[in-house]
């Protein structure tokens, strides 16, 4: 998985810079790399982290990746779960970007003390995660529920008290 990090986060030509301390806070620059390659600008702009150091050292603080092959199973499972039909093309456009930070307080954000592990911007599908939790089952579905909800048309799709959290045991705890 991460040399396939790797090869996506250069070919994105994303890159970021310090520009506080002793919190960091980084943000994305490179104007038109995602005209280069169809992809939406990013939702986040930025974000903050507590670390000083990224979690895994050889990849950049920021990239997009591909949908892991478990994400596809993922998506039907959460969707079912919740009892919402999954619209079949939906799935393939949403864009998971992963943070090399243990949790990250992401910009913008209505909640901006808060620390997360990830984070979904459902009008733009995309995800951002901690990069150690791509591979996590549970904190994965758990945005993808958000995702799909906001799709049904829920008002409130980013409440993670909702029912739908409970019911398919992804509640995650602060």
């Amino acid at each position: 998985m991460l040399p396939l990090l790797s090869r996506l986060c250069r070919r994105s030509s994303r890159c970021l810079i310090r520009v506080g301390s002793p919190v960091w806070l980084f943000t994305l620059v490179g104007p038109t790399d995602h005209q280069l390659f169809a992809q939406r600008p990013p939702a986040m702009t930025s974000f903050r982290h507590s670390k000083t150091i990224k979690a895994l050292p050889t990849l950049d603080w920021i990239g997009i990746y591909e949908q892991l092959p478990p994400y596809s199973q993922w998506w039907k499972e959460t969707a079912a779960c919740a009892g919402i039909p999954l619209p079949d093309s939906r799935p393939d456009s949403v864009e998971f970007f992963y943070v090399n930070a243990v949790d990250f307080a992401p910009t913008p954000t209505d909640k901006p003390n808060r620390m997360v592990a990830a984070v979904t911007y459902a009008s733009r599908e995309q995800v951002f995660v901690s990069i150690l939790r791509a591979r996590d089952e549970k904190s994965i579905k758990h945005e993808m529920m958000h995702q799909i909800l906001y799709w049904w048309g829920e008002e409130d799709w980013d409440d993670d008290a909702r029912l739908e959290f409970k019911r398919c045991k992804l509640e995650i705890l602060s």
